[in-house]
């Protein structure tokens, strides 16, 4: 369940990131720059810790060169380094270094293991199933607004009415 809250999650921030790439003529602020980013950054980040229990899943199940090949993919996929550091960012940037060098630590954990002890044959990686469907956090309602009720306004004199 938890991998499955991972992949959502991570589909949420592809969406945004999805968003902003449609959105490139809008005019830049101080603002986007930081938001593209962290979106950005987190498709990632969010990926990989899918990638991380998944791999953690399959190496509990005796599945020791699935394990392997899946921590691989999330240590390739986690090498992007922050390019440049938003100042609104620095937590996020320290977290995401942070569980790229835990995935990196639990990784090589896992290939030691499986090259000294359990000798598993790695599968190719084109033949595993990385990809699934995520599960909702929240529910989806409909909405419907309400139709605008007209309203009529009589000024008194010496009234007046300003508009902001």
């Amino acid at each position: 369940m938890l991998n499955k809250l991972c992949i959502e999650v991570g589909n949420r921030y592809s969406g945004i990131v999805n968003f902003y790439k449609t959105i490139n003529g809008f005019p830049a602020d101080n603002f986007s720059p930081a938001v593209r980013a962290y979106a950005a950054y987190n498709e990632v980040l969010w990926g990989c810790v899918y990638l991380k229990y998944l791999g953690i899943m399959a190496y509990k199940n005796a599945k020791y060169g699935e394990a392997v090949v899946i921590l691989r993919k999330a240590m390739r996929d986690l090498t992007t380094e922050p390019s440049r550091v938003e100042t609104q960012l620095t937590p996020f940037i320290n977290k995401y270094k942070e569980e790229r060098l835990y995935i990196e630590k639990i990784g090589k954990i896992l290939i030691y293991d499986n090259e000294k002890v359990y000798y598993d044959p790695l599968p190719p990686e084109s033949t595993l199933q990385l990809g699934g469907e995520g599960k909702l956090v929240i529910k989806t309602i409909e909405f419907t607004p309400p139709t605008a009720v007209p309203i009529e306004l009589t000024f008194l004199d010496n009234s007046s009415c300003v508009v902001c």
